[in-house]
């Protein structure tokens, strides 16, 4: 009885007391309740009880054991703004501005670009929101080349200026 003592309670001091539960733990006090009253001659407590039987200590029970902690969730990757770019470009009617956002699949919260012809002139002013792209139809303006400038707010971030040029040609 004294070998299932030691095991159990070698048990219960790894740590085990959460897998094997509350009835291994009361089974323990049990066979330590009985090895005391063996072990005192004959069923008299040791500190003199008036009476007559052996009294357990009283502890209280153990606590339960607190949950694992879930493993941290890896971080997200960094959001990064890698350019815009404009396709077609040489164009007749339209092109689209294409932003490339790092990781693949995040959008833009507002991208706005500006273009300018070549005497500095503002000719157009697009924006879009929550995307990656924004079309522009040029109208009535004459063939040639057209600078844009794109800022991108993404992930609570301004990217940009990035410049370009563009050419329409009919």
């Amino acid at each position: 009885m004294a070998d299932t003592s030691k095991i159990l309670r070698a048990i219960l001091l790894v740590g085990g007391l959460a897998a094997i539960g509350y009835g291994a733990y009361s089974l323990l006090k049990r066979l330590q309740t009985q090895g005391t009253a063996g072990q005192t001659g004959g069923g008299t407590s040791q500190q003199g009880d008036t009476t007559g039987g052996s009294t357990p200590p009283s502890t209280p029970p153990p606590s339960p054991p607190t949950p694992p902690t879930p493993p941290p969730s890896p971080p997200s990757p960094e959001v990064t703004v890698l350019g815009v770019t404009a396709n077609p470009n040489t164009f007749q009617t339209q092109t689209t501005f294409i932003v490339q956002i790092s990781p693949a699949g995040t959008v833009a919260d507002k991208i706005t670009i500006a273009i300018y012809d070549l005497l500095g002139m503002k000719v157009a002013e697009l924006t879009g929101t929550n995307t990656t792209t924004v079309t522009w139809n040029p109208g009535n303006l004459r063939n040639g080349a057209y600078i844009y400038k794109a800022t991108v707010q993404c992930a609570g971030k301004t990217w940009g200026p990035f410049q370009g040029f563009v050419y329409l040609e009919r």
